[in-house]
């Protein structure tokens, strides 16, 4: 329905920014083809083409996994010592028929020599030297991806078998001579030296485009290996992105690129969430009314907490003799309190008779009589 990139949100096609039309169908004239074809497209004049692991109208978007294969080749160098051969100068001139002979039969003898070695397939000759003859070559052995054990690991394995190989051509110094070319061979002063292969991250890394390479992780699948993205559903950190796309960016990586709509909105980051865009705006404006509200009721009251404080405080400030309609006089003295004051105070200062000690004997002294 919707075209060159564009998505559907439910009721139109929401389209890419040099695009337009009912169906995204048409482009914008001004847009600079320089910038039109991303990640290293270019454009015809009609769209853009792109470069391996890229696709869309811009070329904007990474395939979320690079399928490598199943079987690597690995190599394991040996330098035999032949002993029944002499090297002559005419075995270092590659183009001569000594020299091409002297190859076919080594690389014959090899297979034999390397029968029960598992994954053998073939010798590859790198040099001829001095010493009787020195023949260095390469031993290729072809290793399958696998789930429980990885490359690394199956070549050490390897390594091991070779050399078990040269052990048990000890006793047996001499190759057969079912092709009329007998090898002798000094297993002692042969040497074996050990090539590597690249890790399954190391191999992902060389098949993937420049600059995408952090983002993708080695998985084995059925004994293939595949390099795969957080856009892929096969990796161990998938991105869903539900309602929108997963798409790849060199610096950020993998990250949801939700439908653009008038009509609704996403709550997460995962295209989850839809809500209408005018129940969402119609609660948020709801919310800052009830805060408005909110806020006003409580200062309100606070304003009048305080008021009540302050007029509390002003009727405490009056002296305590002005609660009193009676007026005091020195030269009437306490006579002149009223009765009610005076009940009053009497209430206030009553002898606290519980503290008096009633065994303690008080002595008073009997009067005397003064005549006169």
């Amino acid at each position: 329905m919707c075209h060159n990139g564009g998505t559907y949100d439910g009721i139109k096609c929401i389209c890419l920014d040099q695009f337009y039309g009912p169906s995204c169908e048409s482009m914008v004239d001004n847009v600079e083809v320089d910038n039109l074809c991303h990640n290293g497209g270019t454009y015809d004049g009609v769209k853009c083409i792109c470069l391996d692991q890229f696709y869309g109208p811009s070329c904007e978007s990474v395939v979320d996994r690079v399928e490598v294969g199943g079987k690597v080749n690995t190599t394991v160098i040996v330098n035999l010592r032949i002993t029944n051969m002499n090297y002559t100068s005419v075995l270092s001139q590659t183009g001569s028929h000594e020299y091409y002979e002297f190859i076919k039969n080594f690389k014959l003898e090899m297979q034999v020599f390397y029968k029960d070695l598992p994954g053998y397939k073939d010798v590859i000759v790198i040099s001829l030297s001095q010493g009787s003859v020195y023949v260095k070559h390469e031993v290729i052995v072809e290793a399958e991806y696998n789930e429980n054990e990885s490359v690394i690991k199956q070549y050490e394995e390897i390594l091991q078998k070779v050399n078990q190989v040269l052990e048990n051509f000890r006793n047996n110094n001499c190759t057969s001579e079912s092709n009329g070319s007998k090898l002798c061979i000094d297993v002692d002063n042969s040497e074996l030296t050990a090539v590597f292969p690249k890790s399954e991250k190391d191999r992902c890394n060389e098949v993937v485009q420049s600059g995408f390479q952090e983002h993708f992780q080695p998985i084995v699948v059925n004994n293939s290996l595949i390099c795969v993205s957080s856009c892929s559903p096969n990796s161990k950190s998938y991105l869903n992105c539900h309602d929108g796309t997963c798409q790849l960016q060199k610096v950020t990586g993998a990250h949801c690129l939700c439908p653009k709509t008038e009509t609704y909105v996403y709550t997460s980051q995962g295209c989850q969430g839809k809500i209408l865009k005018a129940g969402l705006y119609g609660g948020i404006g709801a919310g800052i009314a009830a805060l408005v509200i909110f806020i006003f009721t409580l200062s309100f009251f606070m304003f009048r907490k305080h008021q009540k404080k302050h007029t509390l405080f002003k009727d405490d400030d009056k002296s305590w003799y002005e609660d009193y309609d009676d007026e005091w006089s020195v030269e009437r003295g306490i006579t002149n309190l009223s009765e009610a004051v005076y009940e009053d105070y009497q209430q206030r200062f009553r002898p606290a008779l519980e503290n008096v000690d009633t065994t303690t004997q008080v002595k008073i002294q009997r009067p005397e009589v003064l005549k006169k």
